[in-house]
């Protein structure tokens, strides 16, 4: 299950979202910009396409977030990002000796 189908359910299919989803995301544009929009005869009509637009640019986003890494001493030696990154695992997760210091 990915980020967006767990937040919303459904098809995350670019440009195929529920008519719940869309009206949320026009109503929550229009409450981020002026309210007044409402007044506009068609508002929703001439909104949808650019919240379309906006939604199918959030789902590539969070599709494009990659995954997680496990930060523990086999991960170390097992993912280059994370060695580059960080000290060796000697320095980071001593070896208990059995002496407090």
């Amino acid at each position: 299950m990915n980020l967006w189908h767990s937040i919303f359910g459904g098809d995350e299919t670019p440009g195929r979202y529920s008519a719940a989803i869309v009206d949320m995301a026009i109503e929550r544009a229009v409450d981020g910009t002026d309210a007044r929009l409402r007044l506009l005869s068609g508002y929703r009509k001439r909104l949808r396409p650019a919240v379309l637009q906006a939604i199918d640019q959030v789902v590539a986003t969070v599709a494009a977030i990659p995954a997680a890494v496990p930060v523990d001493r086999r991960a170390h030696h097992a993912e280059p990002r994370l060695a580059a990154r960080s000290p060796p695992p000697t320095t980071c997760w001593p070896r208990s000796t059995g002496t407090r210091r």
